[in-house]
């Protein structure tokens, strides 16, 4: 059987071979879920709040990574049938690579820690479902006598960087009444010492603080925001998403899945 190629041809089949991988959904850079499955790891950015428990990821008494959503991530890595590394990370510059359009996927395979779903986030990485829904509000002093967010007119308000708390806090209160701080453990130190009047953070952060429970700090009883928290991916990363919301799909079947609200 003869067989005829022309020039044109092999133009089509080159340009075939050239553009084929735009048209297939896998991830630039990152790991595919069956890269994480021979590698035999799935590696998690994490971001361990300091100087307070949170009861969504915190270390205990002996240093061992414990809470909500580090019971997620192992059951995420159990139905990948793989083991897990915790990589810990700042907030800034660690977990926020996450949508960074210049960020390979080199570190960690997913992100998750109190990570807010947002749709600037979200073109440039993918997100799971919600697993956990909460809203931002207001921290003051106890002993300020402030009950309503009317009475911080001309006082400083204590915010974390890079966070939806920032942008919550800069449109009610407008940039000039802020001062900004590299995460929340220091917004509350902050506020401890006096040096703002109050402080804009996730009820679901600020709600296990001890100065919080001791009425050292009051919250004002209105959320100013609703917020639902995902775990951040690749986008592309198609078979690692659809398998993280399944995990997820049965932690709310069971009623593991968590709504705060104030």
């Amino acid at each position: 059987m003869k067989m005829f190629f022309s020039k044109k041809h092999g133009m089509v089949v080159l340009l075939v071979a050239l553009f084929f991988p735009f048209f297939m959904e896998f991830p630039a850079s990152g790991a595919s879920l069956q890269a994480i499955q021979e590698r035999g790891t799935l590696k998690v950015g994490f971001f361990f709040h300091k100087n307070y428990e949170n009861a969504l990821a915190f270390h205990d008494e002996k240093g061992t990574p414990q809470g909500f959503e580090v019971d997620l991530v192992h059951h995420i890595a159990q139905a990948a049938g793989v083991s897990l590394d915790i990589v810990s990370l700042p907030w800034k510059d660690g977990v926020t690579l996450s949508w960074d359009p210049d960020f390979h996927w080199d570190l960690f395979d997913i992100a998750i820690s109190t990570i807010s779903i947002t749709p600037e986030r979200a073109t440039v990485c993918d997100f799971s479902i919600p697993y956990f829904s909460t809203g931002q509000v207001v921290v003051v002093r106890g002993n300020l006598g402030i009950i309503v967010m009317e009475q911080l007119q001309n006082h400083k308000i204590g915010t974390a960087l890079n966070t939806t708390s920032e942008e919550v806090t800069k449109n009610i209160f407008g940039e000039n009444s802020v001062v900004f701080y590299p995460d929340v453990a220091q917004c509350i130190t902050a506020l401890y010492a006096g040096n703002v009047d109050a402080i804009v953070a996730d009820f679901a952060v600020i709600a296990e603080n001890p100065l919080v429970k001791d009425g050292t700090f009051f919250v004002l009883p209105k959320s100013l925001s609703r917020e639902d928290y995902g775990v951040a991916l690749e986008k592309g990363n198609k078979a690692l998403k659809d398998l993280i919301n399944k995990v997820i799909t049965q932690y709310k079947e069971k009623s593991f899945h968590k709504e705060v609200h104030w």
